[in-house]
C-alpha cells in the first residue's frame, strides 16, 4: 500500500505544524487571516486524504468534501472567535510588530 506512507506524512505534518504556526502569528509573521487559512485548511486536506486511502472513487471524495464545508464553517467562526480573542490579550508578544511613531 504505498499510498501509506504518505498518508501518514500528512497527518503528521498537520498536526505538528500547528504549533510552529500559531509561534509565527503570536510573532507577528504571519497574519491572523493566513493563520486562519491554515488550521481550517487541514480539515479538507485531511478528508481527502482519507477518501484516498479508504479507496473512494473522485466523485465520492467530491461528495464527502462538500458535506464537510459546514464543518469547515463552523470551525471557521469558532477559530476566528479564539484568535480574536486571544489577540486582545495583553500576553501577546508585540516585540516584532514595526515601531509607528
Amino acid at each position: 500500500m504505498p499510498e501509506l506512507p504518505i498518508a501518514v506524512i500528512v497527518i503528521v505534518l498537520a498536526v505538528a505544524s500547528r504549533p510552529i504556526e500559531v509561534r509565527l502569528w503570536r510573532s507577528g509573521r504571519i497574519s491572523t487571516r493566513t493563520l486562519m487559512f491554515l488550521v481550517v485548511g487541514r480539515f479538507p486536506v485531511l478528508v481527502a486524504v482519507f477518501g484516498v486511502l479508504a479507496g473512494g472513487s473522485i466523485v465520492q471524495i467530491a461528495f464527502i468534501e462538500v458535506l464537510s464545508v459546514p464543518a469547515i464553517y463552523l470551525g471557521y467562526r469558532l477559530l476566528r472567535y479564539v484568535i480574536g480573542e486571544e489577540a486582545m490579550s495583553p500576553d501577546r508578544d508585540h516585540a516584532v510588530e514595526p515601531h509607528r511613531p
